[in-house]
């Protein structure tokens, strides 16, 4: 079949289909004349910077609740109408790096995705470096890390794709991480006439490049210096594709409008009807068998659903989700495990959230709502003992934010040792600026093999190692205690990740907190962000301090749950100013076991885990 319509037509195509992604679609209409002359403006004209409000959701759990990471900006943060921080795709890999692709540019971090940082060297107002190109009007359009698991002394990489909204042409562009920085790498290709929609890696050779407007598919079996780019004899005409594509095995899919599927790792296509039918946006895999596929619609109301399969794309269910916004984002881990994301933006407001199954999608639990649009989602065992989940979106005036969690969860195929923390976060709370205070957590080795442990990594901070463990070794089931000192010089708010390292290269990580109110001299109290709880003791076997801090007066209500959710004691507390404050909770008359410490004040809320032992 001959593509007949003009480049002028297909970029007023491409640009509807991405705008809709944006907005509601009267506000298409009304910006961008879908039922008049099309205005080539992308993305939309953005709204005035907003407050942000992440109103967390049910966190009556053991694992970790979501909590916002970071705040991305991909401009200069005084120059609103420059920011185009809107996730097009997000990769982690097993040592702790990752990268989240923005429209124009690239975040990247280093230490298991507790900091990002914008890999472009120059963002805009100034021009030059390696992402100059990258400005409008060339989009990024997707992102995949190459799976190759390396030391951490070695190379690592990932690819995004690119178009022109101006031309019909698009880049594959690879950059990898060497000898403590990032650089652009071979295998790097322009590919005409085509814009490049979609990206995934079979393994650390085969990608499959995928351009949904022109029906076509590129794919490289060799990826290398010299690497060639093969053009397939496979033309799907009339259809889409949207979110992030999924590789496995021999499968690789891709879903939209309709469902792009190769079970020979990408050397034959064909395809099938959409997973749903007003269309998907993207799919997730956690074997060649077992998958979600995640869509939704804003107009005329909003609404969002997830599809499954447990035979490969063979079969999908009906809707297993029912969410009050679009899903933009899925990932099946596991057989059973899986989050489902989404939201969309409506002028200068937005909602979006992110949802959880423990049984393989037939029932769903919304574990955060923000006030933004979840766009991607990643998960990954960055450490032997954990996965952590990773999720980035964009607010209304198109800065970004980052939100993660974390599963206790050990991956028992490692075979050798598997050290973890027990509690593996320790907030200190407030400490003020000139004092110090210790918290203890245990390492436990739950491997196969017997480990030793060297000295603690600390990443800077205030937070040190009080008692030494260098030269230890903890044969299969033993534990060690480990004492770590918070001990701020100066006011602030106070958080970063620690590692224990070992002999076999495995990352021990505990998270480190602590606020810093005021200075030991008496100085200005310093401004609190948000919301702090901290208990103590803990663990303890009767009463309990907790100690939290507020960033702006208001009532309080402070609950206490045990293990199962139940709602075991409450306080009111009426009229707080901001600042630091303590209250007591007895817990004399309540048994041994786990609680949990929730703080509320408006719409923020702090959870504390405690352990009543008697």
């Amino acid at each position: 079949m001959k593509y007949e319509a003009s480049r002028a037509t297909r970029i007023a195509a491409f640009l509807c289909f991405c705008i809709s992604a944006f907005l509601p679609l009267s506000s298409v209409a009304r910006e961008y004349g879908v039922n008049g002359t099309v205005a080539f403006e992308f993305p939309p004209a953005k709204s005035d910077p907003q407050l942000r409000v992440d109103v967390r959701g049910d966190e009556r759990s053991l694992d970790d609740p979501w909590s916002l990471v970071q705040e991305l900006w991909d401009a200069d943060t005084s120059r609103p109408e420059l920011w185009n921080a809107y996730p097009v795709g997000m990769a982690m890999s097993h040592e702790g790096r990752g990268y989240i692709a923005m429209l124009h540019t690239v975040f990247g971090t280093l230490d298991g995705g507790h900091t990002w940082y914008n890999m472009d060297p120059f963002p805009p107002p100034f021009v030059g470096g390696p992402f100059t190109a990258l400005r409008a009007p060339t989009y990024i359009s997707a992102l995949a890390a190459r799976p190759v698991k390396r030391t951490i002394e070695t190379a690592d990489s990932f690819f995004v794709t690119t178009l022109r909204a101006d031309a019909d042409s698009g880049t594959v562009r690879a950059f990898r991480w060497t000898t403590g920085t990032w650089r652009p790498a071979p295998a790097a290709a322009t590919i005409q006439p085509m814009w490049l929609s979609q990206i995934a890696f079979s393994d650390s050779l085969v990608v499959n490049v995928l351009a949904d407007q022109f029906g076509r598919i590129v794919r490289n079996d060799s990826l290398g210096r010299d690497s060639t780019w093969d053009l397939l004899p496979f033309n799907f005409f009339g259809g889409y594709l949207a979110g992030t594509a999924a590789a496995v095995g021999n499968l690789v899919i891709a879903s939209g409008s309709q469902q792009w599927i190769s079970r020979s790792r990408g050397q034959v296509w064909h395809v099938e009807p959409a997973v749903d039918s007003l269309g998907d946006v993207g799919v997730s895999f956690s074997d060649s068998l077992h998958g979600f596929s995640g869509g939704g619609i804003v107009s005329p109301a909003p609404a969002g659903w997830v599809h499954r399969t447990d035979d490969g794309a063979v079969n999908w269910s009906e809707r297993l989700l029912e969410a009050p916004f679009p899903i933009r984002a899925v990932v099946r881990y596991s057989d059973s495990v899986g989050w489902a994301a989404g939201g969309y933006i409506d002028g200068d407001a937005a909602i979006g959230g992110i949802y959880k199954t423990t049984d393989a999608g037939l029932t769903w639990s919304q574990e955060l709502t923000v006030n933004a649009e979840i766009r991607a989602l990643t998960a990954t065992h960055i450490t032997p003992a954990y996965v952590d989940v990773f999720a980035a979106g964009a607010y209304p005036d198109f800065h970004a934010g980052v939100w993660s969690t974390r599963l206790y969860w050990p991956d028992s195929s490692l075979g050798g040792p598997i050290l973890f923390a027990d509690p593996d976060t320790l907030a200190f709370g407030i400490v003020e600026a000139g004092a110090r205070d210790t918290l203890r957590s245990v390492l436990r080795n739950i491997g196969q093999t017997a480990v030793t442990l060297f000295a603690l990594d600390t990443r800077g901070g205030r937070f040190s190692q009080v008692n030494s463990l260098v030269g230890t070794v903890l044969q299969p089931g033993d534990s060690v205690e480990l004492l770590v000192q918070f001990a701020p010089e100066e006011p602030g708010l106070y958080r970063t990740a620690i590692d224990q390292l070992n002999n076999v290269g495995q990352r021990c990580e505990i998270i480190c907190s602590g606020l810093a109110p005021t200075a030991a001299t008496g100085g200005n109290p310093v401004i609190i962000r948000e919301l702090a709880l901290d208990v103590w003791p803990n663990p303890g076997n009767a009463e309990f301090t907790l100690k939290f801090a507020l960033p702006r007066a208001g009532d309080v209500t402070l609950n206490i749950f045990d293990v199962t959710g139940r709602l075991v004691d409450t306080q009111s507390l009426d009229a707080l100013p901001a600042g630091s404050h303590t209250r007591v909770w007895n817990a004399a008359n309540f048994a041994s076991g786990i609680y949990f410490a929730r703080i509320e004040s408006g719409t923020e809320l702090a959870t504390k885990k405690i352990m009543l032992l008697k």
